[in-house]
């Protein structure tokens, strides 16, 4: 039971609900977090292996998109410098900067389509159709898009590869 603060408003069960709800969902225990956390370093290391193989050939690797939530992925996978050459965003107020953690130089859609790499890791998933739409002539001109989530998976203008 948790009671409010502001003054007459009583005693209110949500956190009694929330509790309940967590059990009747399979949430009460740590199994659902342990799979979880199972599951991410599978994609983890399946992502991982495949930018660090594909570094070490000396392909040219940038990350797509700048976000808060792809510099965690960065950081998790230990994906930096040695790896990933730059990160690519729309944003002008990030162009010239690095990313946190890891020290990406972060540039532009426009340079990015200029030095063309051979792969760019797609950290900003939830938008894959936009990128994609945005980025067709990269696809169509031999580049590859690493996407981590939901699935790992390697898209090229051949179609798409589970890795």
């Amino acid at each position: 039971r948790y009671r409010r603060r502001t003054p007459g408003l009583g005693i209110v069960n949500s956190v009694d609900d929330m509790l309940r709800l967590e059990e009747r969902y399979g949430y009460a225990t740590e199994a659902p977090y342990l799979a979880f956390a199972e599951r991410i370093s599978d994609v983890i290391g399946r992502v991982k292996a495949c930018i660090v193989g594909e570094a070490q050939k000396g392909k040219k690797i940038f990350a797509y998109g700048a976000s808060t939530k792809g510099n965690t992925f960065l950081q998790y996978a230990g994906l930096d410098t040695r790896y990933i050459q730059k990160a690519v965003e729309r944003s002008p107020d990030k162009w010239g900067k690095k990313t946190v953690g890891t020290l990406i130089p972060i540039i532009s859609e426009e340079q990015a389509r200029e030095e063309h790499p051979d792969y760019m890791l797609v950290l900003i998933w939830q938008f894959l159709d936009t990128v994609l739409s945005r980025e067709h002539e990269y696809l169509e001109k031999g580049g590859r898009f690493i996407v981590a989530l939901p699935e790992p998976t390697l898209i090229s203008k051949e179609g798409q590869a589970k890795l």
